[in-house]
């Protein structure tokens, strides 16, 4: 299977923007009414084929690239894409 390889680096940015990130992009367990009741968020990971081997690498299929791609820029990430073979 082809797929593409992300390296991003986020950079300097406010510990505020940093954890939006990770939320929009991996996702996170939310609660209310004091812990009563508790569910996760989907990410955008949640929703694509991907692997994540290590902190800030991300495979994903060749389809899906543009998604991630659009995310990336949107939060002004540096990123390289790499072509890989799985």
């Amino acid at each position: 299977m082809k797929a593409k390889l992300f390296c991003y680096k986020l950079g300097k940015v406010d510990e505020a923007i940093r954890n939006k990130f990770r939320k929009e992009l991996l996702g996170h367990n939310d609660s209310s009414h004091g812990g009563k009741y508790q569910y996760k968020r989907k990410g955008i990971l949640d929703k694509i084929w991907n692997k994540k081997p290590i902190r800030s690498v991300i495979i994903v299929k060749d389809k899906d690239v543009n998604v991630i791609k659009q995310f990336l820029e949107k939060y002004n990430a540096k990123y390289e894409l790499f072509n890989v073979t799985l």
